[in-house]
């Protein structure tokens, strides 16, 4: 065993040296360098070399697409306490149609192709998918591949589709579920006001259909609240929500002794859309000659309207249904009636939904000459809350009453005997 002082060509002695530093061994023989390397170590002369490990990375666990939905849902709700349950279902209905079109990928195999074949697939999907196919989500991804289904997402649900399975990814990846941004390879749809589905009011012959339709002929009983919706979001332009709200202590008069309905969330369980929906609607005439003061003073509970209500977060959820579903094996009211629900105006789709009464009450005002702060202050569009707030109560129920008065609407013969009062049976 020999030191020197230069590096040595010998591969073995390039070991050495990278091992031990200036220690050299060369016997000129590379099996008695390796020994004599051996018994320097037993010796204690030098010391056993250390080699350093590059880490490895942790093992990320694999999930697949569905896997984290309820994680972020209840992640965004702990951020938006003030944020209704239904808008959250609404956005977990987002992510289970986008699962079932994708077949519930791993993450892990999420790619660009991956997000367009979504995009396309959403396009053809069906609207409506939790009623027309009662979550059988095979044959709802098998009726968007086909490309042939009647009713199919409007661009703004597309969009809306879209952008939360976008917040999702961008969720996944903030967490550690995913290598990649993922997030960056959903490209939104810009939908323009023009693309948008609009809700369009009802025509003169539409509500002839809706007014002579069973609830009114007498063909078939009826509850309260069926029969009296139709009328009163005709007569009031309320949404049908607050409508379901009401109870019988909402119906009141005014000083001057007119009549009229307090919208309001003063009670447990009332909720409204915005601010600006508190207000009071003045009762009109003909909503008065239709004996709905009668029905009022003939109801035993609190609540104006029992029957026929859901039970979750909106009491109008069945109801709306009811009237709305626009299902081959179980067309809604409107449909029955023969109203034609969906269509297209040049580029522009249309429908006719529940909501057609509000259009129908406020295109009724502007053609009968009331002005803008008149009908949002009846209504409860926000420039009346603007107004009201701003400068104080300008406008007083009489001088709302007035004005409701004016408002030319539709009369229909209601047969008010054929409601059946009290407790339906």
């Amino acid at each position: 065993m020999t030191e020197k002082n230069e590096k040595q060509q010998d591969s073995s002695i390039e070991l050495g040296l990278i091992a031990y530093g200036d220690m050299v061994f060369d016997y000129g023989d590379p099996a008695k360098d390796l020994d004599a390397v051996t018994q320097a170590i037993e010796l204690g002369l030098i010391q056993k070399p250390r080699f350093t490990e590059s880490p490895t990375k942790p093992t990320r666990k694999s999930y697949k697409f569905g896997d984290l939905i309820d994680s972020f849902i209840d992640e965004y709700k702990q951020d938006r306490p003030k944020v209704a349950d239904t808008t959250f279902k609404q956005y977990r209905g987002y992510l289970t149609v986008a699962c079932a079109l994708l077949e519930n990928p791993l993450l892990s195999e999420i790619d660009q192709i991956t997000i367009k074949q979504m995009k396309e697939l959403l396009i053809f999907a069906p609207a409506n998918a939790k009623q027309r196919f009662k979550n059988d989500w095979v044959a709802y991804r098998a009726a968007a591949v086909s490309k042939q289904h009647k009713h199919t997402l409007s661009h703004e649900s597309v969009k809306n589709h879209q952008q939360w399975v976008k917040n999702y990814l961008k969720f996944c990846f903030e967490n550690g579920h995913t290598e990649s941004d993922l997030s960056e390879y959903v490209k939104v749809l810009k939908v323009s006001k023009d693309n948008k589905t609009k809700r369009i009011p009802f025509t003169a012959d539409d509500l002839k259909k809706i007014f002579s339709g069973h609830l009114y002929n007498g063909s078939e009983p009826v509850y309260p609240a069926r029969y009296w919706l139709p009328v009163l979001a005709l007569y009031t332009g309320a949404r049908i929500e607050e409508i379901c709200q009401l109870n019988v202590s909402d119906i009141k008069k005014s000083d001057g002794g007119n009549w009229y309905i307090d919208i309001n969330d003063e009670e447990a369980g009332k909720k409204l859309k915005t601010e600006n929906a508190v207000r009071h609607v003045p009762i009109h005439p003909q909503l008065e000659r239709a004996g709905f003061l009668e029905f009022v003073k003939s109801v035993q509970t609190e609540n104006l309207f029992v029957e026929g209500l859901s039970n979750r977060a909106k009491k109008s959820s069945n109801l709306s249904q009811w009237f709305n579903r626009d299902e081959p094996r179980c067309k809604g009211y409107f449909v029955r009636c023969g109203i034609t629900k969906n269509g297209s105006r040049g580029n522009r789709e249309w429908t006719k939904v529940f909501h057609s009464f509000r259009h129908t009450f406020i295109t009724a005002c502007r053609d009968s000459g009331l002005q803008d702060s008149y009908i949002a202050a009846i209504v409860g569009h926000e420039q009346a809350y603007a107004i009201t707030h701003g400068y104080g109560d300008k406008y007083s129920t009489d001088l709302l009453a007035t004005e409701m008065d004016k408002v030319i609407l539709p009369e229909f013969p209601l047969p008010t005997s054929l409601i059946p009062y009290g407790a339906f049976s």
